[in-house]
């Protein structure tokens, strides 16, 4: 649930325009693909994961939400 203060930051219109923010969601898609490698790579020396399970649980995941 969004803090008083988020509201209010909010309604007064100081917020990041929604082009800025579909910007920020295409990089970071743009990111994760293009080291896709890396990210599992370090999933699987922190965390012990294999490639699929860090493709389909976690990069793959956060790619699939920046599209939407």
């Amino acid at each position: 649930m969004p803090s008083g203060a988020t509201i209010r930051t909010s309604a007064s219109g100081r917020t990041r325009p929604a082009e800025w923010r579909l910007k920020q969601l295409a990089e970071i898609q743009r990111a994760l693909t293009e080291h896709e490698s890396d990210f599992h790579e370090a999933l699987r020396l922190d965390l012990g994961k294999g490639a699929f399970e860090a493709g389909l649980g976690e990069s793959g995941w956060v790619i699939s939400e920046a599209k939407y």
